[in-house]
């Protein structure tokens, strides 16, 4: 049975997107909702940096850094098990079989939108505590 979040508290949630004013939109929403918040990071470069210090329980990924679609960050967040909400513009078909089992919103998304998907994914694995790497 999947137990019923009400709040991000206690859940580290790293922020992936090129667009500074989106990702600044995504943070303030999880902030609000009472996470932990890396980031935001707007490149592959910034997130490996961070994934080197602490490994969160959770990531809301945007797949177009800038030059198209990219499936190397949601593979790397799937292979240290980081529970990963990928955001999108393009259509879902381009996502690879192997990722496509992460949850993918449409943009533009809005907070509520969002934080609801995050709280149905934390209900899902309360694992989402960070670990600091020393």
């Amino acid at each position: 049975m999947t137990a019923m979040v009400r709040s991000l508290t206690e859940c580290t949630v790293l922020v992936v997107d090129d667009d500074y004013y989106l990702a600044e939109c995504t943070c303030e929403a999880l902030w609000e909702a009472g996470a932990t918040v890396l980031g935001p990071n707007g490149s592959e470069a910034d997130v490996l940096v961070c994934l080197s210090h602490t490994i969160p329980g959770y990531a809301v990924l945007d797949l177009n850094l800038g030059s198209g679609p990219s499936f190397i960050l949601a593979r790397e967040m799937k292979a240290l098990g980081i529970s990963t909400i990928l955001v999108t513009g393009y259509d879902e078909s381009i996502i690879p079989p192997d990722i496509a089992d992460l949850p993918c919103l449409q943009k533009p998304v809005t907070g509520n939108l969002l934080i609801a998907a995050v709280i149905s994914l934390v209900g899902q694995d309360r694992g989402g505590r960070s670990t600091a790497l020393t």
